[in-house]
């Protein structure tokens, strides 16, 4: 191909090639996406479940200060639990949902005794929340509407709006729930989605 040609052929392709740098963004056009701000809040999207799962208590979702209270699969006969849950510490931290328990509160789920047998404690050095809780002096309880227990997650300073958060239950820890006849079985802990905004 002599010279002559190969540059008639570049001058009939450049608009072509232009047009295609352009469309495919080579060009300016839209803006660039604007940095997230500071997030101011907690929101939580409850999971689809009908088993044991930790569900938003609705007066403080969309706050900086989340409650999370633990519920049971209806009819299920139970004496008590044992949870053990995970959150990144970066962007969120374990708070207190009320009552004299620095990271857990009891629900009405359970009949609790006069003596109840009732612990929260978070290992120091990790993100991990350990929480049990088993009534004393009464007949099995039947799981329903109302929270086993719940705990509480505070917002942290910086964390950037949109950022997820992530929230399961602990590595290599089974949580666990004593039935009706007093024998521990696996609790199976369903957790929803957890985003700052």
């Amino acid at each position: 191909m002599s010279l002559r040609t190969r540059s008639r052929l570049l001058g009939l392709l450049f608009p072509f090639l232009a047009l295609a740098v352009v469309s495919c963004g080579g060009g300016g056009g839209g803006s660039a996406p604007q940095p997230a701000g500071p997030a101011t809040r907690l929101h939580y999207a409850n999971p689809v479940s009908s088993g044991f799962r930790l569900e938003a208590d609705p007066t403080t979702n969309d706050t900086s200060h989340l409650v999370l209270n633990l519920m049971g699969p209806a009819g299920t006969p139970a004496q008590g639990v044992a949870v053990f849950l995970t959150c990144d510490g970066t962007r969120a931290s374990w708070g207190a949902p009320g009552g004299t328990d620095p990271h857990a509160k009891a629900g009405t789920a359970l009949t609790l005794g006069v003596v109840p047998l009732f612990t929260s404690r978070q290992p120091q050095g990790t993100d991990d929340l350990q929480v049990g809780l088993f009534q004393t002096g009464a007949p099995p309880a039947t799981l329903g509407s109302t929270p086993i227990l719940s705990v509480a997650l505070d917002l942290k300073t910086g964390c950037l709006s949109g950022s997820r958060i992530s929230l399961v239950p602990t590595d290599q820890k089974t949580s666990q729930y004593l039935d009706g006849q007093g024998v521990k079985r696996p609790l199976v802990l369903a957790v929803g989605t957890l985003t700052a905004q």
